[in-house]
């Protein structure tokens, strides 16, 4: 009887770790927002430029930047907010593109 209940336990088990890992979060806003990903073709052109992925768009102080989270160095767990102005952004875009 005991291995019996143990058996069950560990398939219970089991099957609740395959049904929490087999479906991914579902953001109501769609899942291009979501994973920050630049729009596509047959987004409306509102005249501001297309946000990069892994940035996302925030007015500071009356500006606005692009803003990313980056791990601190040494560590796994630590990150920090870099927020770039649009000069800012294009420079180390056009820097990452190069070399």
């Amino acid at each position: 009887m005991r291995q019996i209940s143990r058996g069950l336990l560990l398939v219970v088990g089991a099957a609740a770790l395959v049904a929490c890992a087999s479906h991914s979060p579902v953001s109501s806003t769609g899942t291009a927002a979501a994973s920050g990903s630049a729009p596509d073709a047959t987004a409306p052109d509102t005249g501001k430029t297309p946000v990069p992925k892994g940035y996302r768009r925030v007015m500071k102080n009356g500006g606005e930047y692009f803003c990313r989270m980056q791990a601190v160095s040494g560590s796994h767990v630590q990150k920090t907010e870099v927020c770039l102005t649009q000069d800012e952004l294009d420079a180390e875009l056009a820097h990452h593109t190069t070399g």
